[in-house]
């Protein structure tokens, strides 16, 4: 009995070691056993998720190493988790005496430039036109053994929620960004939908036109059903990814 134990738990081990993406140089693993298309390269893993029916929103997520080099030429000195650690505790300190966390204006979280210095994040994906429009909101936890810092945006156009969480961390002295997109086609859906065809064509034409605009929304315009299973999406990422 106990033998039969022991084999069950070591084929587990095997399938879910086999089911992780590692990137030994870059020092992290990832739990991707859900992905349905990956993306490899040097310093970067994005990986997409199976659908799910019983959520709205579809996940992808990347992270990237940054090199140390960039990491100090991001920060403006010489990079370690020990400087990460004093600049996520200033934003500590602002959040406990509840203050703006960009009271402070850190390079930590500054991701133009991490672009800048060639990270390719998604956040740089988007043109520039589209970065006027939208505002970053920061937050600051500890995840795990992790201390966190997450820049987040969140943007409406034609009937779809685009959420960006960008969470940046330090283990071993390295710089990771764990990036989470998020589209949502259901969350701004109008629930009266019913009578749409029965209104002049003009009218619908004006409604097109205006959901074409590109809207920046803040997390207090969602449900809260939404801003949860987006935030989870994204939690689920970071508690997946294991740094050696």
């Amino acid at each position: 009995m106990k033998k039969a134990a022991v084999i069950c738990i070591a084929l587990l081990t095997l399938v879910n070691s086999a089911l992780a993406y590692e990137n030994k140089d870059a020092g992290f693993k990832v739990n991707d056993k859900h992905a349905v298309s990956t993306t490899v390269k040097e310093d970067s893993y994005t990986f997409t998720c199976s659908p799910n029916p019983e959520v709205k929103s579809e996940h992808t997520h990347t992270i990237n190493y940054v090199h140390n080099e960039v990491a100090s030429n991001i920060c403006g000195e010489e990079f370690s988790t020990s400087f990460f650690d004093e600049q996520f505790e200033k934003l500590t300190l602002l959040k406990r005496c509840e203050l703006s966390l960009k009271t402070i204006s850190l390079a930590i979280w500054n991701l133009d430039k991490y672009v800048e210095q060639g990270v390719e994040l998604p956040y740089g994906n988007l043109d520039e036109e589209t970065k006027k429009v939208i505002k970053s909101f920061l937050s600051v936890e500890k995840i795990g053994k992790h201390k966190v810092i997450t820049v987040s945006h969140l943007y409406k156009q034609n009937r779809k929620l685009h959420a960006l969480n960008t969470s940046i961390l330090s283990a071993n002295n390295k710089l990771y960004t764990l990036t989470t997109v998020s589209l949502n086609t259901e969350a701004l859906t109008p629930k009266n939908d019913d009578n749409s065809n029965e209104e002049p064509a003009i009218i619908k034409r004006m409604q097109e036109r205006e959901e074409a605009k590109l809207v920046n929304i803040t997390p207090a315009e969602l449900d809260a059903e939404v801003r949860t299973e987006i935030w989870e999406g994204h939690l689920n990422f970071l508690k997946s990814v294991k740094f050696t």
